[in-house]
């Protein structure tokens, strides 16, 4: 009877050994990537077709066998545009996931995260305007427009073409677009200044007295429910201004395309990095999965997907979980799919060519 007991209870032993060596062996075998993204709230209109994006390059690549054999796994969690529940999820995914490499949408959650990271030594790409996080963090890496060089050519433009004649700025008191001042003042030192805080919603009175200073062109620079207020109240005050905001697949969408006349939207002028996005083959895939989309949509996917792209290719030479060669391999990272010509981090700062675009007609073409 003992020796039957001994029996089973070595066959159970065996067993739970045998499941945690499975359990291990998984845990080290696939490429985590963590990922803090608005997916409810401010910002989610973009952060959903960068989760979106996302899936689709891991799909793709998982189908054709993953990375070094292994599977690649992303760690989804919503920030919502908000600091303290970036920082929580952050938290949350280094506790019980321990993802190879972090990244985030926007500069406030980039912000919150970068020195947690930065401690435990995990790389971060971040999209987002501003340089400031990728200086002060060695183990962060930027994407995206930057606002300092993207504002200067835009206004560079605007005014070799005669596209203002008195030109003010309607802006959240924030460093992105303390940045794109100082490139705008590069070009152009004449420039009547409107500030707000951060999340003012109503933008009434600062339009109006642009208006009593007879601006005829405003530069802006935000998030969707700026943009969608700016035009909208532009709108209903009947106020004839030219508009210049960046980047183009932001500040056009389809909501504000609703609430604003269309004479008021025509001749906006937007810098961005992509060209004829909504016309690609990775547009036509994006829209056999997840249906019918804007160029909004597109553009943002193309991003996320990016992502995916290139932190692969530096995956490829490093093995799961170790972070710290996947920082260095990123700095090296060229060789690599891409949907929006992106040519890798000099610096750790995405190489990325833009080009100037006009709204006419309901949509934007490309205007140099």
């Amino acid at each position: 009877m003992n020796k039957k007991i001994f029996l089973i209870s070595l066959g159970i032993a065996i067993l739970i050994i045998g499941f945690i060596f499975i359990f291990n062996f998984q845990k080290q075998n696939v490429y985590k990537i963590g990922v803090i993204a608005p997916l409810t709230g401010i910002g989610a209109n973009l952060g959903n077709p960068v989760i979106n994006g996302m899936n689709l390059a891991v799909e793709e690549i998982n189908a054709n066998g993953g990375i070094n054999n292994n599977p690649v796994k992303l760690l989804i969690q919503d920030g919502k545009l908000d600091g303290k529940a970036s920082i929580d999820a952050v938290n949350y995914l280094l506790n019980v996931e321990d993802p190879d490499i972090f990244t985030t949408l926007f500069h406030l959650p980039a912000q919150s995260i970068s020195p947690i990271l930065k401690e435990a030594k995990k790389p971060l790409v971040y999209e987002a305007f501003t340089r400031s996080i990728v200086e002060d963090n060695p183990y962060a890496f930027k994407a995206h427009f930057d606002s300092l060089t993207g504002c200067e050519k835009l206004i560079k433009y605007a005014k070799e073409n005669n596209k203002y004649d008195k030109l003010g700025i309607l802006m959240a008191k924030v460093e992105y677009n303390e940045l794109c001042l100082q490139g705008i003042k590069k070009i152009e030192s004449d420039v009547e200044e409107y500030w707000y805080t951060f999340g003012e919603t109503d933008f009434k009175t600062l339009l109006l007295k642009a208006k009593e200073d007879k601006i005829d062109t405003l530069v802006t620079l935000g998030l969707d429910f700026e943009y969608l207020g700016i035009f909208k109240q532009l709108t209903e005050l009947g106020y004839p201004i030219s508009i210049i905001c960046a980047t183009a697949s932001e500040c056009i969408f389809p909501k504000v395309i609703e609430v604003t006349s269309p004479e008021l939207l025509d001749n906006t002028l937007a810098i961005d990095f992509v060209l004829n996005i909504d016309e690609t083959e990775f547009a036509e895939e994006y829209s056999k999965k997840y249906g019918d989309s804007s160029f909004t949509d597109y553009v943002y996917g193309a991003i996320g997907y990016e992502e995916v792209m290139y932190i692969t290719e530096a995956m490829k030479n490093c093995e799961p979980g170790d972070s710290i060669c996947l920082t260095e391999s990123l700095k090296n990272v060229y060789s690599y799919k891409t949907v929006i010509n992106s040519k890798g981090f000099e610096d750790r700062v995405l190489q990325l060519t833009t080009d100037i675009y006009e709204f006419e007609n309901g949509e934007w073409r490309l205007a140099e």
